[in-house]
């Protein structure tokens, strides 16, 4: 084997060694600084780091909230975990969790989510007394997670409180007027030529047009003209129907004007 192929498969190696470390995460990183006790190194690569989405959020607080306890620092943990818990209410640390730090967390979670679930709740019932039903709907859409997860837990009151939340935003939801829907510009509006008909869509797509329909036409009415294929004096379409004398069928003897033609 030459020297630079023995050269071209180290660096393979040594590239395939790498790969994996350089793919993880912010999140795993720190985990694997935690796990190694190096609790400082971790909350600053933590602090850091734009973790993406709720959940990674949430983890990357629960770890922060680790280290600091695990560093003495309690009053801070303690702070960050209200954070936690009032940022995401249905989340549950995961079961390889450190036990002094579930304890804290659920701590958290008794002392804080029910005067939170309670005054969402006041506060959007009392937007809704005085009509302001879109500031009380987004109220009661806070407030319904966190009382849903304690309701959950049968906390007492709670189960009550979610049947008035669904309640009373439904009904808010109803009373919001629909936004008033803008009309067509100009240049979108139907439009049809004389020479060649045809229909502008919005959109620009032009169409055939179709052709008027009548809805209600009125005939000529019938009447009695000189000449035609009957004789001097043939009768055409009437709108009105002649009625016979009293007493018998109609006279058989031309008008009179027809007697006057033959003299």
């Amino acid at each position: 084997m030459t020297t630079s192929l023995r050269i071209i498969l180290a660096a393979a190696c040594l590239a395939g060694a790498l790969a994996p470390a350089a793919a993880q995460s912010p999140l795993d990183r720190a985990r694997g600084l935690y796990t190694s006790a190096e609790y400082e190194a971790a909350l600053s690569l933590l602090d850091g780091s734009a973790l993406p989405g709720a959940e990674h959020g949430a983890e990357a607080q629960l770890l922060c909230v680790s280290c600091l306890m695990a560093l003495g620092r309690a009053d801070e943990a303690d702070t960050l975990a209200e954070q936690l818990v009032m940022a995401h209410p249905a989340y549950v640390p995961a079961a390889d969790t450190s036990p002094r730090v579930r304890v804290a967390i659920q701590a958290v979670r008794d002392r804080a989510l029910p005067p939170l679930a309670r005054r969402l709740y006041d506060e959007g019932r009392a937007a809704f007394e005085r009509s302001a039903y879109g500031e009380a709907v987004a109220l009661f859409e806070r407030g319904l997670p966190v009382i849903e997860v304690l309701a959950m837990e049968g906390r007492a009151g709670m189960e009550d409180l979610r049947i008035l939340t669904n309640g009373f935003l439904a009904l808010g939801r109803a009373r919001i007027p629909p936004p008033p829907t803008a009309p067509l510009p100009l240049a979108a509006r139907a439009t049809v030529s004389v020479g060649d008909p045809v229909t502008t869509m919005p959109g620009g797509i032009e169409a055939p047009a179709s052709a008027p329909v009548a809805i209600r036409q009125d005939l000529p009415p019938w009447t009695y003209v000189v000449g035609g294929p009957g004789g001097p004096f043939s009768a055409q379409r009437s709108s009105r129907s002649r009625r016979p004398p009293r007493g018998g069928t109609p006279s058989s003897s031309p008008p009179a004007c027809h007697s006057r033609h033959r003299r």
